[in-house]
């Protein structure tokens, strides 16, 4: 009856708004986003004065609900190139305040009866950082869909920071105990709605880096291409970086959770730390290699991944280059690996070093020319000779831990 009562408000409040706003012709999702607004202040009023856990429990997926109608306002003026009045600005100002107000009242009374989930708290936060993305998106000219990665990593990275620089800092202070419990968002938990709408946000702009980086030039808005400090190339150092920010951060706290309970398997932390690490490494491989095809074409003129009669696999030059980038690239993660005691990316720079070597011997040996063919084999079997002497293999972790023991 609950679920019945909710869903004929939403319908009745939906004929209502679409005939009271006729004349405005407002887009659907302007529509449901209010009607959900106005729904959640009703209940949460009703709430107020007469408890109601079913009440509670539907608010979960209405906000849900108003939080997506919300983040389509931007894409619905820009993509449909609907005419929008001063007072759809109106509305939309609205909304964006009534996610603000509404939003956070529920956050508390969900927290007052110990009924706050954790995906609460991320979509709250993760319809601001999506609205951000959008308006810069739409905004700007035409980037494509550089802006809207780009503000979020900047986003998400300063709150991953923030969040690393003072989590456990609380910990070890009683004072500050105390004024966290006293702060006026005490039941807003933005550690882990960051946490998680970084989760979410990661896989989506890292698969954007690797599609992207088959195709694109990487000009934007007609300024010159220079590697690396141009727009794009930074977007995706600064995607890869949120990744491996949260690498690192749940490395630490597996970490922390080893020390508390020393009982703790180990196949987990392979599949879940190692993995992560070895995937974050071939998209860094895959953008390095990207970012010197790149240069190559904006210099010389090289084709890219994807041009006619093969791409940049039948240039000479590209073949030469990416031969010794990627022994360079296979000497640095030796080298670090072995400096760190870090056997799975030592295992992965020799594996690197294997595929240079396949590559000598079934592509630069047979459709480069002579002149490109040793200046390959010359720079490659010079790096891997320095490889084997300053980059020995490094010891396990359990025969670093018995020496410690005995």
């Amino acid at each position: 009856m609950t679920f019945t009562a909710i869903a004929w408000l939403l319908q009745v409040l939906l004929l209502d708004f679409n005939q009271w706003f006729a004349s405005w012709t407002l887009a659907t999702t302007t529509i449901i986003a209010l009607a959900a607004l106005v729904s959640l202040a009703i209940y949460w009023t009703i709430n107020r004065y007469h408890s109601w856990i079913e009440i509670r429990q539907l608010s979960h997926g209405l906000s849900i609900v108003f939080y997506l109608m919300l983040v389509l306002q931007l894409p619905q003026k820009f993509e449909f190139h609907l005419i929008w009045q001063r007072a759809d600005w109106l509305l939309l100002t609205g909304s964006i305040v009534g996610w603000l107000v509404i939003g956070q009242l529920w956050l508390k009374t969900w927290y007052d009866h110990s009924e706050l989930s954790r995906h609460d708290g991320a979509s709250w936060l993760g319809a601001s950082i999506l609205i951000i993305a959008a308006a810069a998106h739409y905004g700007l000219a035409d980037s494509a869909g550089v802006m809207a990665v780009l503000s979020p990593a900047i986003l998400i990275l300063a709150g991953l920071w923030c969040c690393h620089r003072y989590a456990y800092y609380p910990k070890q202070n009683t004072r500050t105990n105390k004024a966290c419990k006293q702060s006026p968002l005490y039941w807003f938990d933005w550690q882990q709605a960051l946490l998680s709408c970084a989760a979410i946000f990661a896989p989506i702009a890292l698969s954007w880096v690797i599609i992207t980086n088959w195709s694109y030039d990487g000009v934007i808005w007609d300024m010159s291409y220079f590697p690396l400090l141009n727009l794009y190339d930074i977007t995706s150092w600064l995607t890869l970086l949120v990744g491996f920010s949260l690498y690192y951060m749940s490395q630490h706290r597996r970490d922390e959770s080893r020390i508390e309970s020393s009982a703790a398997p180990q196949t987990k932390r392979i599949l879940t730390a190692d993995y992560l690490l070895v995937m974050l490494g071939l998209i860094s491989f895959w953008l390095i290699s990207s970012i010197l095809v790149r240069t190559l074409h904006a210099f010389i003129g090289t084709p890219l991944w994807d041009s006619a009669q093969g791409g940049a696999w039948n240039s000479e030059q590209v073949q030469t280059g990416l031969t010794i980038l990627w022994t360079l690239l296979a000497l640095a993660a030796t080298i670090v690996a072995s400096r760190y005691w870090q056997r799975t990316l030592w295992f992965m720079g020799i594996g690197l070093l294997g595929v240079v070597v396949l590559k000598l011997v079934l592509v630069d040996l047979s459709q480069t020319e002579a002149i490109w063919r040793v200046i390959s084999f010359l720079g490659a079997g010079s790096l891997i000779l320095l490889i084997g002497y300053l980059a020995p293999l490094p010891p396990a972790r359990d025969e670093i831990e018995n020496p410690a023991q005995e």
